[in-house]
């Protein structure tokens, strides 16, 4: 079983391309796609539903109120099944495409993969700018050194898993759990895409 956590929030214009786009790559796969969303103020909770009523791999958590993708990236882990959890965004600026060559990797033995940024298509410089200066301070104060030009965008294994819900983090900083957990990684490099939809 393979759970993919897709945290969103006023996400109306993708949800029905994302769903195609994984039933296209995760056919002969057994998953479930857990959409954790803040409070929406468009019409995305209404079509996550709608999908739910129609495909019993796709489950939905609602927040009470806005704690942020961090929490609800959280809140997913918290509630999979699988024995390999994949966050991803569902924008499409985390390609499913990547979603077989991260699993074989996984089979192989890897329990954390992580998709490294080539380039950032649609991206302000400034973005890439204040991102790199923020590593570099979280390293000065940090014995944990983090993964450069990565997002949230990863897969972990089952025991992985189990580690960062057993942190009990209010924060919900994944990046700098998964690599406190300790765990070896190994890197896919790509090129991300614009957003399919919305800002």
């Amino acid at each position: 079983m393979i759970s993919l956590i897709i945290p969103i929030w006023n996400e109306e214009g993708n949800i029905k391309r994302f769903i195609e786009e994984i039933e296209k790559y995760l056919s002969y796969e057994e998953y479930e796609i857990i959409f954790v969303a803040d409070p929406c103020t468009d019409k995305t909770l209404k079509i996550v539903r709608s999908f739910c009523k129609i495909n019993k791999n796709i489950k939905l958590i609602v927040m009470s109120r806005r704690f942020g993708q961090p929490m609800a990236i959280l809140a997913g882990l918290n509630a999979s099944s699988g024995d390999c959890a994949i966050v991803m965004d569902v924008d499409l600026q985390n390609p499913p495409s990547l979603l077989p060559k991260m699993l074989e990797l996984w089979r192989q033995g890897s329990k954390v993969v992580l998709p490294r940024l080539r380039r950032r298509f649609g991206e302000s410089p400034l973005r890439s700018l204040v991102a790199k200066q923020a590593y570099k301070l979280i390293d000065k104060f940090s014995e944990i050194k983090m993964p450069r030009n990565v997002s949230d965008f990863r897969l972990l294994d089952r025991k992985v898993i189990d580690q960062v819900n057993f942190m009990e983090e209010r924060h919900g900083f994944l990046r700098g759990m998964v690599a406190y957990a300790g765990y070896k990684v190994t890197f896919i490099d790509f090129d991300r895409p614009p957003r399919f939809s919305g800002k």
